[in-house]
């Protein structure tokens, strides 16, 4: 089993297996392999799951909002995969990574599997600017393209 494979199947197993909220971080500065992730992902994962999609743009900034408002309540196991923190402008950046640690306990109670994707560069704004979200965090995993361009 590749690498790739083993850490997909990492990922299945904390979707169905981790009871309650479940932050997970995937860090990926390719968007091409973030899609063939979450493709791969949604494949594996049991029907009783269905991973919605939220991205942030200027005018949807905090992650809890996002990830409420796309969880369908009729699945046993609401679950968002959450994008574009890395292409919002700066400013708007540093106020939804702000957001992050405010509403952190509020998160907390809503029982939603997130998987958060960010780039390297916003991973380390994240530990920094909302240290008390980051070390909250279940799992940070990594994704980068093999040398030939492809992982899988």
């Amino acid at each position: 089993m590749s690498t790739f494979d083993q850490t997909i199947a990492r990922l299945a197993l904390y979707f169905e297996q981790v009871e309650g909220t479940l932050v997970l971080i995937g860090v990926c500065d390719d968007t091409v392999l973030r899609e063939h992730v979450v493709q791969t992902l949604r494949q594996r994962l049991p029907s009783g799951i269905m991973l919605g999609e939220f991205c942030y743009d200027p005018g949807h900034l905090s992650l809890l909002e996002g990830a409420t408002a796309v969880t369908e309540a009729k699945h046993k196991r609401p679950a968002v995969s959450a994008t574009g923190l890395d292409t919002l402008p700066r400013d708007k950046r540093t106020e939804a990574i702000k957001l992050l640690n405010l509403q952190r306990n509020r998160l907390g109670r809503t029982g939603i599997a997130i998987l958060l994707w960010v780039h390297r560069a916003t991973l380390a704004e994240i530990s920094t600017a909302a240290a008390d979200f980051y070390s909250w965090r279940s799992a940070t995993l990594f994704f980068e393209p093999h040398q030939s361009g492809t992982c899988w």
